[in-house]
C-alpha cells in the first residue's frame, strides 16, 4: 500500500492517493469537457462594442490560458496519483517525485495566483460594469456552464486543491520570479498583438486605458502588484493550513515523503 506522509507532529496529513486520484481525475475531465464544448461555440458571432473578434483572439485570452493550466496540472496530477498506487522501481519513483515537485511548484507560483486574479478580476468588473464586461446576450451564444467553469470555478478549485493536497511552499524569491516571468510573457504577447492588429485583445483597454500613463499604471498594478500579493498570501496560507511554522519555505525539520510503504 502506498501513501504520502508529511513528517511533522503538528501537521495535517493529505488524503490517500486513491482519493486524490478520483478528485484530480474528475477535475481533469471537467476542464477537458469544457474545452471540448468551447470548440462547438460560434465565437465569431459575438459582436459588441466591447467584445468582438473573440474567435480570433480566444487563444490569447488569460481565461483560456488559465483553463489550459488547470487542464494540464490536473492531468499530470492524475497520472502521478495513479503511479503512486502502482509498484515501481526506485528510478521510476524518483522520476515521479521530481515531476510532482515541478507540478506543485507551478501550481503554487503560477496557477494559484493567476486563477485568483482571473476570477476575482472578472466578477469584480462584472459587478461594476456587467453590460460591458459580459452582456446577458452572450449567454445566447456561450452556454452558462462554460462561463462559470471559466470564470468562477478556478478560484474555488485552487483553494480546494490547496487544502486537499500538500504542496511544498517554495522560497519567496524564486516563486515571485516564476510568476513575474509568466506575467511578462503574457504581457509581451498582448503588446505584440496590439502592434500587429492595431487593437488590444480586450477592447476595454482601448476604451478606458487610452493614455500611456494609464497603461503603465493599470498594467503594473494588475499584471504584477496584485498577483504578487496573492502569491505571497497563498504561500503563507499554505504553511498555515499544513501546520508549518515557516515563512515562504519548508523548514529543515519537515520532509514530505512519497511512496512510503506502510507495513
Amino acid at each position: 500500500m502506498c501513501t504520502m506522509v508529511l513528517v511533522n507532529s503538528g501537521a495535517r496529513q493529505p488524503p490517500a492517493a486513491i482519493v486524490r486520484l478520483v478528485v484530480h481525475g474528475t477535475l481533469a475531465w471537467l476542464y477537458f469537457h469544457v474545452m471540448w464544448m468551447a470548440g462547438s461555440v460560434d465565437w465569431d458571432s459575438i459582436e459588441f462594442p466591447t467584445i468582438s473578434e473573440v474567435g480570433k483572439f480566444m487563444s490569447f485570452m488569460l481565461t483560456m490560458w488559465t483553463l489550459i493550466m488547470h487542464l494540464g496540472f490536473f492531468m499530470i496530477a492524475t497520472v502521478l496519483d495513479f503511479f503512486e498506487l502502482m509498484p515501481k522501481s526506485v528510478i521510476i519513483g524518483k522520476l515521479v517525485n521530481k515531476i510532482r515537485e515541478m507540478n506543485d511548484f507551478f501550481f503554487m507560483t503560477v496557477m494559484l495566483p493567476i486563477s485568483i486574479c482571473v476570477c476575482s478580476g472578472f466578477w469584480s468588473a462584472w459587478v461594476l460594469f456587467n453590460d460591458i464586461i459580459y452582456p446577458s446576450a452572450v449567454n445566447n451564444v456561450v452556454p452558462v456552464f462554460i462561463n462559470h467553469v471559466s470564470h468562477t470555478t478556478p478560484i474555488f478549485v485552487v483553494f480546494i486543491e490547496l487544502c486537499l493536497c500538500y504542496h511544498a511552499s517554495p522560497r519567496v524569491k524564486p516563486a515571485i520570479a516564476s510568476l513575474v516571468t509568466v506575467e511578462t510573457i503574457y504581457l509581451s504577447t498582448m503588446i505584440m498583438l496590439r502592434i500587429q492588429h492595431g487593437r488590444w485583445v480586450y477592447l476595454l483597454i482601448d476604451i478606458y486605458v487610452n493614455t500611456i500613463p494609464k497603461f503603465i499604471f493599470v498594467f503594473s498594478f494588475l499584471s504584477y502588484i496584485v498577483p504578487i500579493i496573492f502569491l505571497v498570501s497563498c504561500l503563507r496560507l499554505n504553511n498555515y493550513i499544513w501546520g508549518l511554522k515557516t515563512s515562504g519555505r519548508i523548514s529543515k525539520d519537515v520532509s514530505f515523503q512519497r511512496n512510503k510503504k506502510i507495513t
